[in-house]
């Protein structure tokens, strides 16, 4: 599959349009590089996918309407689904990321992985980005990414096995925040 184009498309209501992976493969991968220069911004946007950022080289500061995050390079941020967010660099910065459909992780809306983890995870009041300090978590992003990148044998499987592990990372995290639905059984 290899990695799609950067590119901002919003309407009015700041939701990106642009489409990340396919219908058969909902997630994109993406690498860019950003200097500080007046417009080079990453604007404010939403999406209705899940985004984790990777910070190659230098620094990106990551806004969302009730916090500032610094980055550098080594870390790792996961944004939930829905959450207005913002992005620029003091001086430079290379970054990896993936923007990704639930449907990737849990098949379909119906599964237990959606029932149980996904959907609870995303509807939590406290998650809205979380930056990740865990090697094994960072690890997997890599792993995950130079699959996709490289367009490595089975390399579906290696992304979503990669990007379920950090989510279940940040399941465990808000854990205790977390609401459960109760679950019908059949």
């Amino acid at each position: 599959m290899g990695l799609q184009k950067c590119g901002l498309n919003v309407n009015n209501t700041q939701q990106e349009l642009q489409p990340h992976g396919s219908i058969d493969f909902p997630c994109a991968g993406y690498e860019s590089i950003h200097k500080k220069e007046f417009n080079d911004i990453i604007s404010w946007h939403w999406h209705d996918e899940i985004e984790i950022i990777y910070i190659k080289e230098g620094f990106l500061f990551l806004q969302i309407p009730s916090l500032q995050i610094s980055l550098s390079k080594g870390d790792l941020v996961v944004i939930n689904s829905h959450i207005l967010h913002f992005a620029k660099t003091d001086s430079y910065c290379k970054l990896n990321s993936f923007v990704f459909s639930k449907i990737l992780l849990t098949g379909n809306n119906n599964s237990s992985f959606s029932k149980k983890y996904i959907e609870p995870l995303l509807l939590c009041p406290y998650f809205k980005c979380l930056k990740i300090n865990n090697n094994q978590m960072i690890q997997s992003f890599l792993k995950a990414f130079d699959a996709l990148k490289n367009d490595g044998f089975v390399y579906e499987f290696t992304v979503r096995e990669e990007l379920t592990h950090i989510l279940l990372y940040c399941f465990k995290h808000y854990e205790k925040d977390i609401l459960f639905p109760k679950i019908e059984s059949n």
